[in-house]
């Protein structure tokens, strides 16, 4: 799941319009400066989470099962628990 994907079920859940506007080059440096500038977040927030969109974050192994001994929850039942938390 891409994060795009992620904000777009996070939006349909809350039952919100999410418009998204891709653009071809953006630094993690601009892309901050933006979120300052259209959110509350302050840029020296934003920009280290800006950079770690960066990162893939597709679980590839299953061992923190073995230290975690929760069951797995579907990503749209844990985003109606995190905001009714």
């Amino acid at each position: 799941m891409t994060y795009r994907q992620m904000i777009e079920r996070i939006a349909r859940i809350r039952g919100k319009r999410m418009p998204i506007v891709e653009v071809p080059v953006l630094s993690p440096r601009l892309s901050s400066l933006w979120l300052h500038l259209v959110t509350p977040v302050n840029a020296s927030v934003a920009r280290p989470l800006v950079e770690g969109l960066r990162t893939p974050t597709v679980a590839r192994d299953d061992r923190i099962r073995a230290l975690v001994p929760l069951e797995p929850m579907q990503f749209d039942d844990a985003v109606r628990a995190a905001l009714a938390g």
